[in-house]
């Protein structure tokens, strides 16, 4: 009788565990439409300005009298997602030299007055009826000679989806 005791105790106790949680993705939501190429192309454009618009640019021509040497780094992908950073870096390298204002080099950061460098992070907030992918891009220039940082902005991209017809 003890014996059976015991093992009844047992069975209520395994079968009262807790179990993992798991989140179920709300149905009929396409998780395949991370940021895209075109989305960042719609982006660049405006971050390449603003990065000109700051002193740095005219502080370094002004003791230098040349224009700067340029290397667009590392873009950091956080958000789990696979993303085309190698076309994202070459969009931005492509601005940069179209602009005529640096001059660009490849992997070499010892020849680069300054390196442009990204993180994208990304943030879903999710309902029965929506998902919202909010993501963010930090960027900063750093001027390799003085080890500092000379700019930086945040672009933000939120993209919603409705839930579709099951």
């Amino acid at each position: 009788m003890k014996h059976w005791v015991i093992l009844v105790s047992l069975a209520l106790l395994v079968g009262c565990a807790q179990k993992p949680v798991q989140k179920a993705e709300p149905v009929g939501f396409n998780e395949g439409t991370g940021l895209t190429l075109i989305e960042f192309d719609g982006l660049a454009p405006g971050l390449v300005a603003e990065m000109f618009e700051f002193n740095w640019l005219s502080n370094f021509e002004q003791r230098h009298a040349t224009q700067p040497t340029l290397m667009v780094g590392e873009i950091e992908n956080h958000t789990g997602e696979i993303l085309a950073r190698t076309d994202f870096k070459r969009t931005l390298e492509r601005l940069l030299l179209e602009s005529g204002k640096v001059k660009l080099v490849q992997d070499n950061k010892s020849q680069a007055d300054f390196i442009l460098s990204g993180k994208i992070q990304l943030d879903i907030e999710r309902t029965e009826l929506r998902r919202v992918a909010n993501y963010e891009l930090n960027w900063q220039l750093e001027n390799t000679q003085k080890n500092k940082q000379v700019w930086s902005a945040i672009n933000r991209l939120q993209k919603v989806q409705e839930r579709q017809a099951p």
